[in-house]
């Protein structure tokens, strides 16, 4: 998946003409629809242009909307300007605010006001989204071990976003240490629409991937083309090896061991280089978590 606001008309053609045809199905484009920056701009026709020729290249794509408090006055205007060129609606996803503790959502309306005022486009991944958002999971995730974030300009790895990093770069013949998250710190998985939905939580009943990007136009085509809607209708649970309750003690022991030596570096790190104010900051945080 290459995630692209759809407007460089070069790079697009290259992945449409380049690529053999055998190759684009397993391609997909996350296509960030910046409506009010688009119209404002005069690249609407432009934008629905480059999808179009995605579409007729046989390469899968979604189309999604950050939904911003700005662009409510357009709702009706977006929902028109998707259906006349993509035979469907956006999708929709929420906006965060991650300076704030508890990770909110980042619009000035109530919860009940955003459901209802974003939920008219009918997006499976706004209602799934909306369905988590907020929820502390107490399960045990396998992230970390069925999957993970490389950061490839350094290597960075870590076992999910925000999370604590590690340089697998420096040394590449040292084994990389997958192990999974175990029980999360954060407040809410806010991208559980990707990894709850391929089932990084296994006893979690969840839709799929698929049907957060997937849309069937008015007359009946898929946004997501069928070797792609194969693959990501699976869970990863069919194609990885649970863990013991023994293996899953161990990955726990460890992060707590990890997350203890972190700290302790840290600490000592603002001691030694006199920064109090973000030592009593960071240990007011630690206190919290």
């Amino acid at each position: 998946m290459i995630v692209t606001n759809g407007l460089p008309a070069k790079r697009i053609r290259e992945l449409t003409e380049d690529i053999p045809e055998v190759l684009r199905k397993h391609l997909i484009l996350k296509i960030s629809f910046h409506f009010t920056e688009l119209k404002k701009k005069g690249l609407l026709e432009h934008f629905f242009a480059n999808v179009r020729l995605i579409e007729r290249s046989g390469i899968s794509f979604t189309v999604e909307l950050t939904p911003s408090d700005d662009e409510i006055p357009y709702i009706e205007e977006i929902k028109d300007v998707c259906i006349k060129n993509l035979g469907a609606l956006c999708h929709i996803t929420v906006a965060r605010d991650d300076s704030k503790p508890g990770i909110p959502i980042l619009s000035a309306l109530s919860r009940e006001e955003f459901v209802k005022t974003w939920g008219q486009f009918d997006s499976p991944l706004f209602d799934f989204k909306m369905q988590i958002f907020g929820h502390y999971r107490k399960e045990f995730c396998y992230n970390g071990l069925w999957g993970g974030c490389i950061s490839l300009d350094d290597g960075s790895f870590s076992q999910c976003y925000g999370l604590r990093s590690t340089k697998i770069f420096d040394n590449l013949s040292a084994p990389i240490d997958f192990c999974p998250v175990g029980n999360c710190e954060k407040a809410h998985c806010f991208n559980g629409h990707s990894w709850l939905t391929l089932g990084m939580i296994p006893e979690l009943i969840t839709p799929t991937y698929l049907e957060m990007r997937d849309r069937v136009t008015v007359d009946g085509r898929h946004w997501i083309g069928e070797d792609m809607r194969q693959f990501l209708s699976q869970k990863l649970s069919a194609n990885n090896e649970a863990l013991s309750s023994e293996a899953k003690q161990r990955a726990l022991r460890r992060n707590r061991v990890k997350k203890a030596t972190y700290y302790a570096g840290r600490i000592l790190y603002y001691l030694v280089n006199g920064k109090w104010s973000i030592l009593r900051k960071r240990l007011h945080s630690f206190v919290r978590r």
